[in-house]
């Protein structure tokens, strides 16, 4: 049975920009596999993107109801799996939300920095897998490299994942409330976001699918994440969740 799938990608560069970059020419090598199947994907490159996540987001999931499944990537994911849509349409039969890497439990008043690798109630939690590009010179690095993080097993109900990989079954989520917490604009939105989906009753999950992200997670020296992790806090600063 074949599907309409939407892969959104913001980037703050041109159209022209980013398409001379190497995760768009991974897209476009995807593109001729999903020519030659019966699934129809269409790739929307959101330009010289200063929108914030959850408010571009939300009006996307608002505006793609004659969609199966819409994927959010960050531009500086490269996607090298040629059974992307496969593994999601089979992901999607168990889990509203999916993801690639995330956690089965975070509890946001612990005294931690509130991403969700450190959010995690027990060691055990996390789950999935996500590679990064590591560049020469990096920690000393004498060559660039690609470094796969294993975080626990995959595929797996989590309560929260990553926000450089979402991907949302719009026979699920179309009915929903906003999940999307516009105060959130380039930090912290996926957190606040399954939160909402949490309180929703939706089912969100990882999958194995391979994917190389050139971002390093160096949050703590970003003025902007400081500030939200404060208002983070302050929303959030009670909430537990634990996968059901």
């Amino acid at each position: 049975m074949s599907s309409r799938f939407k892969i959104v990608i913001p980037t703050k560069q041109s159209q022209e920009e980013y398409k001379q970059s190497i995760p768009y020419k991974h897209l476009e090598s995807l593109q001729k596999v999903w020519d030659a199947s019966e699934d129809s994907v269409e790739v929307c490159i959101e330009q010289n993107n200063t929108t914030g996540l959850s408010e571009l987001y939300q009006g996307i999931l608002d505006g793609s109801h004659g969609y199966d499944y819409v994927l959010f990537i960050h531009d500086d994911l490269e996607i090298h799996d040629h059974f992307l849509c496969a593994k999601l349409a089979k992901a999607h039969e168990t889990y509203d939300i999916v993801g690639l890497a995330g956690a089965q439990s975070q509890d946001y008043s612990l005294n931690v920095p509130p991403v969700w690798h450190l959010s995690k109630k027990h060691i055990g939690h996390g789950r999935g897998i996500v590679s990064h590009l590591i560049p020469k010179g990096f920690q000393n690095s004498s060559e660039t490299y690609v470094n796969s993080a294993f975080f626990g097993p995959t595929p797996g109900k989590v309560v929260v994942i990553d926000g450089l990989f979402m991907s949302f079954k719009m026979s699920s989520v179309k009915n929903s409330p906003i999940l999307f917490n516009s105060k959130y604009t380039f930090h912290h939105y996926d957190m606040a976001m399954c939160i909402n989906a949490y309180d929703c009753g939706l089912d969100v999950g990882v999958w194995p699918i391979y994917c190389v992200h050139y971002g390093l997670g160096e949050f703590d020296n970003d003025p902007l994440w400081r500030t939200l992790s404060v208002e983070f806090k302050k929303d959030y600063g009670t909430r537990k969740l634990q996968v059901r």
